[in-house]
C-alpha cells in the first residue's frame, strides 16, 4: 500500500518549539532575543567585540599550530595575557569609536521624545563627525518640529478666536431677544392690560388689531433668528433648497445680484454632509456680502458620480490667498476643518482685483 503524504498537516512536521533543528539553537535564540533588548551602541559594540575576539583567538591558534611547534611549544599564560589584553585594547577603541558615531542618534532619540512630551521647541543638535543620512534625518525631524510647533500657535490662536466669536454670537443673540422679541412681549403685556379699558367694541378690535400685528413681527424675528442658528429648510427640504433660500436673502438683504444653480440633487445627502456644505456656504457668502464688494455673485451645487461640488464665485475686489492674514483667517479655518470632518477638501481661486471662487469637494460613498 502507498504511503500517504499529508500537506499542511501535523504529520511527517516537528512540533513547534521541538525537534532536532531548533533543540541545539536553543541557546542562540535566548542569547538573540537577549541582544534584542540592548540599545543600539552596545549591539554595534557587542558584534564587533565578537568579531575581533574570534580574529585574535584565530591568530593564536594559527600561531600554536603551525608557528609555535618549531619553537618548541606555545607558553599559554603569554598567550592569555595578550589575548585578554588585545581584548581589552580593541573593546576600549569601539566603545570610544562607536559611542561617538551613534551619538546623534542618542541626541535625535532624546529629542524625539521631548517632542513626545510637549515640549515643542526642541530641537535635535548636530554633532561632528557624523553621518550624512543621520544629518538628513536630524533636519527632518528639526523641520517636523518646528511646523508643529507654528501649528499649535496657530491652533491657539485660532481658538482663542473661536471663544470670542462664540462669545460674540451668544451676545448677538441675546441682544436681538432683548430688542425684538422682549419689546415684543412687553407691547404685547401692555397691550393686554389696555384691552381691560377699551371702550366698545370697536376700541376693542382696534387694539386687538395692533396687539395681532405686534405678535406676527416676533414671530417672525424668532423665525429668522431661528433660521440663523439651525434652518428648518435644511431638515425639511434638503440642501439645494436651503441654499437656495441663502442666495435669495442675499438678494434681498444687499445690492448683488445673487443665482444658484443645483444639478443632480434628486436623493438627500448625509445629514452631517449637508450641515456641513450648508455652514460653509453660508461663511462664503457672508464673505461675499462683507467683504468682495461685489456686483454678482453665482452659487453652484452640483453632483457629479461619486463627488459632490459647491462652488461659489463672485466678481468682487478679490484677496491674495498666499498672504499669511488672509489664508489663516477664521472663517477658511472653519471652512477647512467642517470640511474635514466629512473628508473634503477646499480650493480658493483669488487674486485683488479678479474676484473670488470658493470650491469645496466632498466625496460621496
Amino acid at each position: 500500500m502507498a504511503k500517504s503524504v499529508v500537506y499542511g498537516g501535523s504529520e511527517g512536521r516537528p512540533a513547534p518549539g521541538g525537534g532536532a533543528l531548533t533543540g541545539p539553537l536553543r541557546p542562540v535564540l535566548r542569547l538573540a532575543g537577549w541582544t534584542a533588548s540592548l540599545p543600539l551602541l552596545y549591539k554595534i559594540l557587542l558584534s564587533s567585540c565578537v568579531l575581533a575576539g574570534g580574529t585574535v583567538v584565530l591568530a593564536v591558534w594559527v600561531t600554536s599550530e603551525h608557528i609555535a611547534e618549531s619553537a618548541g611549544g606555545i607558553h599559554w599564560g603569554i598567550a592569555s595575557g595578550l589575548i585578554l589584553a588585545g581584548l581589552g585594547v580593541v573593546i576600549a577603541i569601539n566603545f570610544v569609536a562607536m559611542k561617538a558615531a551613534v551619538r546623534p542618534i542618542l541626541t535625535l532619540t532624546e529629542a524625539m521624545e521631548k517632542v513626545g512630551g510637549g515640549a515643542y521647541d526642541t530641537r535635535a543638535a548636530k554633532h561632528r563627525p557624523s553621518d550624512s543620512q543621520i544629518e538628513r534625518a536630524i533636519d527632518a525631524f528639526n523641520r517636523m518640529a518646528q511646523s508643529l510647533e507654528e501649528q499649535r500657535q496657530q491652533l491657539a490662536r485660532l481658538s482663542s478666536q473661536v471663544l470670542a466669536a462664540e462669545d460674540e454670537e451668544r451676545k448677538r443673540v441675546a441682544r436681538e431677544l432683548h430688542d425684538d422679541t422682549g419689546q415684543a412681549l412687553t407691547t404685547i403685556l401692555v397691550g393686554l392690560r389696555g384691552l381691560e379699558s377699551a371702550r366698545g367694541r370697536g376700541e376693542l378690535a382696534e387694539r386687538v388689531k395692533a396687539l395681532r400685528e405686534v405678535v406676527a413681527g416676533a414671530m417672525q424675528g424668532v423665525r429668522r433668528l431661528v433660521r440663523a442658528l439651525r434652518p428648518a429648510v435644511l431638515d425639511d427640504l434638503g440642501l439645494a433648497p436651503a441654499i437656495a433660500s441663502l442666495v435669495q436673502d442675499l438678494r434681498e438683504h444687499t445690492e448683488i445680484a445673487a443665482e444658484f444653480q443645483a444639478e443632480g440633487f434628486d436623493q438627500r445627502l448625509s445629514p452631517q454632509m449637508e450641515v456641513v456644505l450648508y455652514r460653509l456656504a453660508q461663511e462664503a457668502l457672508t464673505n461675499v456680502a462683507r467683504h468682495a464688494q461685489a456686483h454678482r455673485a453665482l452659487v453652484s451645487l452640483a453632483r457629479d458620480g461619486h463627488l459632490v461640488r459647491l462652488s461659489v464665485e463672485d466678481d468682487g475686489v478679490g484677496f491674495d490667498t498666499a498672504s499669511r492674514r488672509t489664508s489663516g483667517g477664521l472663517g477658511l479655518f472653519g471652512m477647512r476643518e467642517r470640511l474635514s470632518l466629512v473628508g473634503g477638501s477646499l480650493r480658493i481661486h483669488s487674486r485683488p482685483g479678479e474676484g473670488t471662487r470658493v470650491v469645496a469637494e466632498v466625496p460621496q460613498p
